[in-house]
């Protein structure tokens, strides 16, 4: 009979360790740890079992501690704005054994070639907003940083808002993430402060930090910059019930009586009227990239750009789906989803329905030849799609509730240079940049002087127009004068 040797075991843990040998009496084990509680306890259990059953008792006269061999010391800030055409660098510092290796992440999948310490673009786009996260390995193992969280947004921008949005202002300026519930908003403005228009629960006292936001039927979530998620609302809702242990999240999604969100460590979490708590756990090529929670399955969009049901198989409705594998953003809202494929063309699939008379549906259809789709939003009824020259295009029913037509796939003709699209029930919303549109004007022009050798001279101008502060600079010869 093998001697039973006491020990007790320690473990040390700093951001999400992927997996590291641990020793028994010299002996190593590998064991896999995740940034998820439930699933720690599941592997400290695993490891009790596992040595005992090796001969090892518990006890206080051995130590087995699980070190960990890499640690991020420093990482770049957790939020920033960066307008348009705009410089980024992200970086990170980690100490550990041997030489280390580093992989980028944007919104949870791989960046081709992102393997150094610090990643930087040189000309920011929309399409690079999002969450940013770095895994960092040795020879033992790996961690993952926490989310860097980059909004790309002009200086100054516009909400648009058409359908049923009769209480939703359009005279702000500072938003930079917009979502739309029926006849309701709620966006994050450039300080990180959130503001919503349209129902009567007031957002959180003291919320800041902002970098997402999500409107559901009767709630509202918000994802902060340390990847926490704050919930508001109806008191009876159950989605204001967070599940326990949720974090490092980098994206959020709201429906009818449903919500979703997305781990760094590739997890989606699904909670709300089911009254269950259900996960979607990742695999070694599968990691969760978005979450859209339709009435008829929770959907995940996966990092490799297929479209998985978090219930099992695709519904009927929706098995068109498993045969995309080249998705980048996901929608989906009541009986339909809406898929943006990498080469810009669009999957829409499911029925529309409407509540009249009856529960009734009507089939989808996506406008025939439409490309070049950067953005997509499903509401209820309608779907939206953001075209990469700034418009909008937008189909489905048009608006019928109790004979009443509320025009919400009706896109203003005036709308134009729009950067995100959000949908839902029979409202619609377009984010665009206003940064242009009042560009100061030179009412009076500086005079010519004729001055002597040595002596003053003394240049003004006059300007209209222009959003506060208005700046100036004076040039010579075409080169700018220092501090004029």
């Amino acid at each position: 009979m093998m001697p039973r040797v006491p020990f007790s075991l320690t473990a040390c843990r700093v951001g999400s360790l992927r997996s590291l040998p641990i020793p028994f009496s010299g002996r190593c084990f590998p064991v896999a740890l995740h940034r998820s509680a439930w699933m720690r306890r599941w592997v400290s259990a695993f490891a009790l079992l596992f040595a005992c059953a090796l001969g090892f008792a518990p006890g206080a006269a051995r130590a087995v501690v699980i070190a960990q061999s890499v640690a991020i010391r420093s990482q770049s800030v957790a939020r920033q704005v960066v307008a348009p055409w705009q410089p980024l660098s992200l970086s990170v510092t980690a100490d550990g054994i041997g030489t280390l290796s580093y992989q980028w992440r944007h919104n949870n999948r791989p960046i081709a070639g992102a393997v150094n310490a610090t990643y930087s673009l040189s000309n920011v786009r929309y399409a690079d907003a999002g969450a940013y996260t770095v895994d960092v390995a040795d020879s033992r193992g790996t961690v993952t940083s926490a989310p860097m969280f980059v909004l790309v947004a002009p200086s100054r921008t516009e909400l648009v808002a058409w359908g049923r949005s009769d209480a939703i202002p359009g005279d702000q300026t500072d938003l930079v993430a917009v979502s739309a519930g029926d006849n309701y908003v709620v966006a994050v403005r450039a300080d990180g402060s959130v503001a919503s228009w349209g129902r009567t629960e007031t957002v959180p006292s003291g919320l800041k930090d902002a970098v997402a936001v999500a409107a559901g039927s009767d709630f509202s979530l918000a994802l902060k910059s340390d990847g926490t998620v704050v919930a508001w609302g109806n008191p009876s809702s159950p989605c204001l019930n967070l599940p326990a242990n949720l974090s490092g999240v980098v994206a959020i999604t709201a429906g009818t009586e449903i919500a979703g969100a997305v781990q760094s460590d590739g997890f989606a979490v699904v909670w709300g009227a089911n009254g269950l708590m259900q996960t979607w756990l990742p695999d070694a090529s599968h990691h969760a990239q978005a979450v859209g929670v339709g009435s008829l399955a929770p959907l995940i969009l996966t990092t490799e750009g297929s479209v998985v049901s978090l219930q099992g198989d695709l519904p009927a409705q929706l098995a068109y789906l498993a045969g995309i594998h080249d998705a980048v953003a996901l929608s989906s809202a009541g009986y339909h989803a809406l898929v943006l494929k990498s080469d810009g063309t669009l999957a829409d699939v499911g029925n529309y329905y409407v509540i009249a008379a009856g529960l009734t549906y009507t089939p989808i259809n996506v406008p025939i030849g439409l490309s070049s789709v950067v953005g997509v939003a499903a509401g209820e009824v309608h779907s939206l799609a953001l075209m990469s020259d700034g418009s909008v295009r937008a189909w489905g029913q048009a608006g019928i509730w109790a004979g009443d037509s509320y025009g919400q796939a009706t896109v203003p003709a005036s709308l134009t240079q729009a950067i995100a699209v959000s949908a839902a029930g029979y409202t619609s919303l377009a984010l665009r940049d206003g940064s242009g549109d009042n560009v100061p004007t030179v009412a009076t022009q500086p005079a010519d002087l004729s001055v002597g050798r040595g002596e003053w001279a003394t240049f003004s101008v006059a300007a209209t127009g222009g959003n506060a502060p208005v700046s100036y600079q004076w040039r010579h010869n075409g080169i700018n004068i220092v501090g004029r």
